[in-house]
């Protein structure tokens, strides 16, 4: 439930804890959520690429707060809560790695920071 998107929701800005994924994949949210925590910690090594990718996700997480922001100041809530990943994404930056990655992988319609942060995996760390 936790991960669930409310409709009612919808009408003023979510408290949701953690990023939306499908109903089927809740059961592995968790895991799908520390794997996230492994990758960061295990494949992105100290390298140059490293420190672009982690430049890069600063930026879009630069950009999610700023347009969350926003969207609170000007009472958009239907806005706010399509972008929202939860309250757990604003803890620090490998919290809004790991909650934007769950959500890319685990939701048929991720937000679009969920896709942006999905987007920058590929782009550096993905197949060629």
């Amino acid at each position: 439930k936790n991960r669930t998107a409310d409709p009612i929701g919808l009408k003023k800005l979510s408290n949701r804890g953690k990023s939306v994924v499908n109903p089927e994949n809740f059961e592995i949210a968790t895991l799908t959520h520390e794997t996230a925590h492994m990758i960061t910690t295990q494949y992105f090594t100290y390298s140059e690429k490293s420190r672009k990718f982690w430049s890069e996700l600063r930026i879009i997480r630069k950009e999610y707060f700023d347009e969350l922001r926003k969207h609170r100041l000007n009472h958009s809530p239907e806005k706010f809560n399509n972008i929202y990943l939860g309250n757990y994404a604003s803890k620090n930056m490998d919290e809004f790695f790991a909650e934007a990655f769950t959500e890319y992988e685990l939701s048929t319609n991720p937000s679009i920071y969920a896709k942006k942060v999905g987007e920058l995996i590929k782009n550096y760390y993905g197949s060629n």
